[in-house]
């Protein structure tokens, strides 16, 4: 029971005087005047449930040691994790491989690049010619082509907004004006 309410004392609530006692180190007098629970009443109850301040005491005194060497420990890897990277060698491997790696980029980009000129050589021919049976296959190509390149170049494009017009539908549609303009409104064979 409780001196200052004299009301019985919760689970818990012994269960924070037990904690308070074995963890935290506390007197029976301390949790007295903490709890307002008498002091025999403290002392009956530790002995009839064997709290054992002692050994709490040294189990958190041997994880709080164990937490110490871990950190120590850590803080050795990081320094020499810090040296190896630091070192020439590790430097050297890489740069190296970045450069492979640019190399190996640069050598894409320059084949798609001289792949889209290939294209659009075709493509000026095939406007040349003036010829829709051959402009047709071409501009269907140069737009697969080109749109193979562009996601190499630049990664997978979003997606054009609702409304917009097909891209490969405004190409052919440009295509048939020019070739319109440039034979007088008459359509080649």
């Amino acid at each position: 029971m409780s001196k200052a309410t004299g009301k019985r004392v919760s689970g818990k609530v012994w269960e924070r005087i037990r904690a308070d006692h074995e963890a935290l180190g506390m007197s029976f007098n301390q949790l007295q005047q903490k709890y307002g629970v008498n002091r025999s009443t403290i002392s009956r109850k530790a002995r009839q449930q064997g709290w054992n301040q002692d050994g709490v005491q040294g189990a958190i005194a041997t994880v709080v040691q164990s937490v110490e060497q871990a950190e120590k420990s850590i803080q050795a890897a990081n320094a020499e994790l810090s040296e190896v990277c630091e070192s020439p060698v590790v430097q050297q491997v890489a740069t190296q491989q970045t450069q492979q790696l640019l190399t190996i980029k640069g050598l894409i980009l320059s084949g798609a690049v001289k792949g889209q000129q290939a294209i659009n050589d075709a493509l000026n021919s095939a406007i040349q010619q003036g010829s829709l049976e051959v402009l047709v296959p071409v501009v269907d190509a140069h737009s697969r082509v080109t749109g193979r390149y562009a996601k190499t170049l630049f990664g997978d494009a979003k997606p054009a907004p609702e409304g917009q017009e097909d891209i490969k539908e405004k190409a052919r549609n440009d295509l048939a004006q020019r070739l319109l303009i440039k034979h007088g409104g008459r359509i080649p064979k």
